[in-house]
């Protein structure tokens, strides 16, 4: 689950997604991860003393060539970047993925590529999510730009609790009985404390529906509990009224 989501929706409908991921504990997985996407790069301990590191991968690049002949419109990908970036000093370590789409029908034909991709093993996102994962960490959104309007759907993820590799922490985070505790903390671990939705609209925001919400100019900050978030088994849905 992303750390940050963000979004810009622009006045000429085209608009650009970032998701990222604060890594923390889970560092040494992710380079381990992307030694396995540059088998040809001179790889480096991510935590050595003063070690930082930015890497960033296009996914057509990565693509190879017998793959790119086989999917149709395999350049879209050209859209999708994924940066890793460390600093050893500090501790931090994080993952971004990217996508700018010209509109929503580019924005479907990009998700159409990537999930046709599968076939291809170096594609880093299939190589973390199934299909119907990848759908859900992507932005869902709706613009009604004549009238100003963004809207945020509610995101039903309650097949957290059916994935059987999850339930030992779906069901420490239910509290059933007999569930072991340090499962919930693995969980927390692993998505962290808080998960926020960064949305830039095309004119300064009038207001939200979500009173917590923090508005700066076209900015909107949604901020959630990803335990509380996980419990309820969807994220909300939100409303964005900008001027036009």
């Amino acid at each position: 689950m992303p750390t940050v989501s963000e979004l810009w929706v622009n006045e000429d409908e085209s608009g650009k997604m970032e998701m990222t991921y604060d890594l923390g504990e889970m560092a040494g997985m992710a380079q381990g991860f992307m030694s396995e996407l540059e088998p040809d790069k001179e790889q480096k301990d991510m935590w050595a003393k003063k070690e930082k590191i930015d890497s960033t991968m296009n996914f057509y690049d990565i693509m190879p060539d017998s793959v790119k002949r086989e999917v149709s419109n395999a350049e879209f990908l050209k859209n999708m970047n994924l940066s890793l970036s460390v600093d050893s000093e500090k501790e931090q370590a994080e993952m971004k993925l990217s996508v700018k789409y010209k509109d929503d029908n580019e924005m479907l034909e990009i998700m159409k590529v990537l999930k046709e991709s599968r076939k291809d093993n170096s594609n880093p996102m299939m190589a973390m999510q199934g299909e119907d994962e990848l759908d859900q960490m992507m932005i869902q959104y709706k613009a009604d730009y004549k009238n100003g309007i963004i809207r945020l759907p509610a995101m039903d993820i309650s097949e957290f609790f059916e994935d059987p590799e999850l339930k030992g922490m779906m069901d420490a985070l239910a509290g059933k009985e007999g569930s072991d505790p340090e499962e919930l903390e693995f969980l927390r671990m692993m998505l962290g404390d808080k998960t926020k939705v960064v949305v830039h609209a095309p004119g300064k925001i009038l207001f939200t529906d979500d009173p917590n919400a923090i508005v700066e100019g076209n900015k909107a900050t949604f901020e959630d509990d990803i335990l509380e978030y996980l419990k309820a088994g969807k994220a909300r849905a939100r409303l964005i009224k900008f001027k036009n």
